[in-house]
């Protein structure tokens, strides 16, 4: 027998997903030398990927899925050591990853009259960007926190099922 999901469900198994393909970048960073842009890139989708579930994206009326993951006891879940780093890649999406914030990025100053071609001047910047591997992430630590939040949705959608099947026992 099959259901349509409601949309706290289809959110959960977005979130499971979610939570898996961040598992598999960071595996996918670890192959990579610290530092290179396939490790940048790896890390840079694995913040991405984990905090999807918690950034609020479908906001209108409309929408087939819940806009966050609802229903989790995160501490419970992970733990106090491994809450703080959940905290930590969900600020960096927010801040960094997703948006380029100034305190992050600052642009120090303007220098003129740099001349970009013969009767033309232009401008550059001096600035600080952020860096992902300044981060120095715990990848296996992340690898964790991915793994044990996939294991959680999915066992969630198992109780919803369970749940159903018993109900239509009756």
């Amino acid at each position: 027998m099959t259901t349509l999901m409601n949309k706290t469900e289809r959110r959960i198994a977005l979130s499971a997903h979610d939570f898996e393909e961040a598992e598999q970048f960071v595996l996918t960073a670890k192959k990579h030398a610290i530092g290179s842009r396939e490790h940048e890139a790896a890390l840079l989708a694995a913040i991405t990927c984990y905090a999807r579930p918690f950034s609020g994206n479908e906001l209108r009326g409309s929408t087939r899925a819940d806009s966050n993951l609802t229903g989790v006891d995160l501490q419970a879940v992970l733990g106090a050591e491994d809450l703080e780093l959940h905290e930590r890649i969900v600020t960096l999406r927010k801040k960094v990853v997703a948006h380029s914030e100034a305190e992050h990025n600052p642009v120090e100053r303007i220098v003129t009259g740099v001349k970009q071609r013969p009767g033309s001047y232009g401008y550059i910047t001096s600035r600080r960007p952020w860096n992902v591997v300044s981060e120095q992430l715990d990848l296996d630590a992340l690898e964790r926190i991915s793994q044990k939040m996939k294991v959680k949705c999915w066992t969630m959608l198992g109780d919803v099922a369970r749940k159903e099947v018993e109900a239509n026992r009756v």
